[in-house]
């Protein structure tokens, strides 16, 4: 809510700014900041805003668009529902109709579009006209280089992932073939 108000240029950025970092409202300072004509550091508050989203739970999360995901992730907060598709029929034995058509929705979660839309809005600093090349390669740098630390921790926290479930199931593979020779 703050962030709309502060959208507006009536408020000052070098008045407000010290109240949103003292609330620590970050989307707030990085709106003023940039209003304040401070891009790079707008890019740094909205970067500062995305690591703080749990790299493990986005991964989670990320699933969401694919039908065969692994296990080891446990995908635990995934919102699904089931919906019944209007005129759509199950067709059921000689031409008749079982009811309507049931289909499993998921929902992209909250964290997954605000991540996405922050890093938009960092992107988008970087496609101003008011910046020169250097601002605007220093800004492109600056994403990309959160985007690059953000694939190394997800590759070590998939990597670890499938690490345990490998052990997981060497464990469960081991434990079966012990009660298969407890029956011999």
């Amino acid at each position: 809510m703050v962030e709309q108000w502060v959208s507006k240029s009536y408020f000052p950025p070098d008045k407000c700014l010290p109240i949103c970092k003292e609330w620590d409202n970050l989307r707030g300072e990085a709106i003023l900041t940039m209003r304040g004509g401070k891009p790079l550091e707008a890019i740094d508050v909205y970067l500062k805003i995305l690591n703080e989203y749990e790299i493990y739970k986005m991964l989670v999360q990320f699933k969401l668009p694919f039908k065969d995901r692994p296990d080891f992730l446990g995908y635990f907060d995934v919102e699904e529902e089931e919906v019944k598709l209007p005129n759509s029929r199950v067709p059921g034995p000689a031409g008749s109709s079982l009811g309507p058509e049931l289909v499993r929705k998921s929902f992209v979660p909250d964290s997954i579009v605000e991540f996405d839309a922050l890093l938009g809005k960092a992107c988008a600093i970087c496609q101003k006209d008011d910046l020169d090349s250097e601002q605007r390669m220093k800004a492109w740098f600056k994403i990309l280089r959160y985007l690059q630390n953000f694939m190394i921790e997800s590759y070590n926290k998939v990597s670890e992932g499938l690490s345990t479930a490998k052990k997981v199931y060497q464990n469960n593979l081991s434990m079966a073939n012990l009660k298969e020779d407890d029956k011999d």
